[in-house]
């Protein structure tokens, strides 16, 4: 049974040429990521429907360090940033949100944990420990099931290096999100 899903993701899917040739491709314009976001906003557009099947399986044999890592993600957070803004300034019937797995509020705790990292990190330069222990105790709570996955399948320790290691992350994704605003608003670089 194939899911309906709103959303295709661009690392592994197959799309018929019948399909694929009328919406003119991937958009070229998109240099850096999301494009495949954008293929399936126009096939929705063309009434096509975009579906899962749970039982394929991708292996990346892409292996990332793990300053790799951190610029990948700052990278994928410039380019979402970016497509949300150019959303702002389209006719609303024309949006497209990405979502992880078609769900906004799943999106919640991951935006908070982009929008505190900075903060946590002001906090702690400004000696701020009231405010460090508050947002720290916040960042904690919003991952508490992604934290509680972790140490399911892996152990204490393993959790212990994962959550300074997930901070970076959300640093990482916000320093992306700061820095692909600046070039939207600031150096009008639409795509």
């Amino acid at each position: 049974l194939l899911l309906l899903v709103s959303i295709n993701c661009g690392y592994c899917f197959i799309i018929p040429a019948y399909a694929f040739l009328p919406l003119g491709g991937l958009n070229t314009k998109i240099k850096t990521v999301i494009e495949d976001a954008d293929l399936s906003f126009r096939l929705f557009k063309k009434n096509y429907q975009v579906r899962l099947d749970r039982k394929l399986a991708v292996t990346h044999l892409k292996e990332f360090s793990f300053s790799g890592l951190l610029y990948n993600d700052a990278k994928l957070s410039f380019a979402k940033a970016k497509h949300v803004l150019r959303n702002c300034f389209q006719n609303p019937k024309n949006y497209l949100i990405i979502v992880s797995g078609g769900k906004v509020r799943e999106m919640y705790p991951v935006i908070l944990n982009v929008l505190i990292s900075p903060l946590i990190v002001l906090s702690l330069v400004l000696k701020i420990f009231y405010l460090l222990f508050f947002l720290l105790f916040l960042f904690l709570i919003l991952n508490f099931n992604f934290f509680s996955f972790i140490k399911q399948k892996k152990d204490w320790l393993f959790l212990l290096k994962t959550i300074p290691l997930y901070f970076l992350d959300m640093l990482s994704a916000f320093i992306g999100v700061f820095l692909g605003t600046l070039d939207f608003i600031i150096l009008g670089k639409k795509y």
